[in-house]
């Protein structure tokens, strides 16, 4: 999820996390107006006209977890969240 004052965000892949990678194409997302719309009751993530804001969010968002995640190497195994060893 990516919030800005104006904007909100949600994007989530259905299924296992196991496959998602290869799932990447079917993103589904939500994208609500805040200022017009503070309930959330209206999805514009579809709206055509809406497009260039929807995909700006999306590569702050991206942008924002390649950052995150660079910052404290994990892998994800059987095991859960380990830190990775040198």
């Amino acid at each position: 999820m990516w919030r800005t004052k104006e904007w909100k965000l949600i994007l989530y892949i259905e299924g296992s996390v196991r496959d998602a990678a290869a799932r990447v194409d079917d993103t589904k997302g939500e994208l609500y107006h805040l200022t017009d719309d503070p309930g959330e009751w209206v999805n514009r993530y579809h709206d055509e006209e809406l497009s260039a804001i929807r995909e700006r969010l999306k590569t702050e968002l991206l942008m924002h977890l390649a950052v995150a995640w660079s910052k404290g190497p994990m892998f994800y195994d059987k095991g859960g969240i380990q830190p990775l060893e040198s």
